[in-house]
């Protein structure tokens, strides 16, 4: 009978569980530390630092570095978040059993690095989504972890949009109007730093106002500028150029609904 390869199932189905992921990784995390710990300390002239290690056993400084660090982590989930991925790990184990390291110390490293890339692949597929799931267990990385991927989302869709800026400040004073039942609202808006990477980009201001269907003419809600004018009627105070850094752009306005 020809050798099949059944998918397994994946840790994120729901049934998967917080308590199954969280002791896997615990044990894949635990399997690598010791064994790249014991692999590590009987490299001739251990302990050695990132320079010497990458020279040696066809690793980056860099690679080295980030293997060294995760290796001394006390957390599983610590060394599981910072480790390099199997490929790197699966290349130093190869140089280093050509250099004699013993065949035991090798084999459990093999082992631990097998393990750490079939819960990669339990996990979603992808170290990015491994690292997605460690990272609901420990509060400093999840910090760092969704202030990561809200940059690369916030760059991602300026470089979509082709307009950014560093900036966005919204005021808002409410104050009871002179007219019976009403509330008056002055919103100061303002952008600051504002870049185009595309010369056609259109960078939007907007205010909206949702009303009942059945809300008479008469009640209906109208913007107006500092001066009291709709702003239908033209931007008048609406835009505060004396304020701008640089020369005011165009403005075209447009109502909707």
């Amino acid at each position: 009978m020809p050798k099949t390869n059944t998918p397994r199932p994946s840790l994120l189905s729901p049934e998967g569980g917080t308590e199954r992921i969280r002791a896997r990784a615990d044990s894949v995390g635990a399997q690598l530390a010791e064994s790249f710990r014991e692999l590590l300390a009987r490299i001739p002239g251990a302990p050695l630092g990132p320079k010497l290690l990458a020279e040696r056993y066809d690793l980056t400084v860099g690679t080295a570095s980030r293997m060294i660090r995760a290796i001394a982590e006390s957390s599983p989930i610590d060394l599981l978040q910072g480790v390099p991925g199997p490929v790197p790990l699966k290349r130093f184990i190869r140089a280093i059993a050509k250099s004699g390291a013993p065949a035991r110390s090798v084999k459990k490293a093999r082992a631990a690095v097998d393990a750490f890339d079939d819960f990669i692949r339990e996990s979603g597929g992808s170290r990015r989504k491994l690292d997605a799931v460690l990272s609901n267990w420990q509060p400093r990385t999840r910090k760092q972890f969704v202030l990561s991927r809200r940059q690369s989302a916030f760059k991602a869709f300026a470089e979509l949009k082709g307009v950014s800026s560093a900036l966005s400040s919204s005021c808002i004073a409410m104050h009871r109007s002179e007219d019976e039942g009403r509330l008056d609202v002055l919103r100061i808006a303002s952008e600051i730093g504002i870049q185009r990477t595309n010369e056609t980009a259109t960078a939007y201001f907007g205010t909206r106002r949702q009303e009942k269907e059945d809300t008479p003419a008469t009640q209906r809600l109208v913007p107006e500028t500092l001066d009291g004018s709709s702003i239908l009627n033209g931007l008048h105070t609406a835009r505060l150029d004396e304020f701008c850094e640089g020369d005011p752009v165009p403005i075209e306005m447009v109502q909707y609904g």
